[in-house]
């Protein structure tokens, strides 16, 4: 998380809308892979909860890294 920590976004500039699609896309998949996988360790609406969280805030800020 360090290396997260270290990144400016004025540094990359801005990030193209498909790139942010195909990355959101890609966690939710992943997010809900897993949650079915592990036999629903969390219930529905805390897991809404956390991937709204982590696709409206970023991973960074869901982290609690600022």
């Amino acid at each position: 998380m360090a290396r997260f920590a270290r990144l400016d976004r004025d540094a990359v500039g801005p990030v193209p809308d498909e790139v942010i699609s195909v990355s959101s896309t890609g966690a939710l998949v992943s997010v809900l892979s897993w949650w079915v996988t592990n036999d629903f360790p969390l219930r529905p609406e805390t897991m809404a909860e956390q991937v709204t969280s982590l696709l409206g805030r970023g991973t960074r800020a869901a982290a609690g890294l600022h």
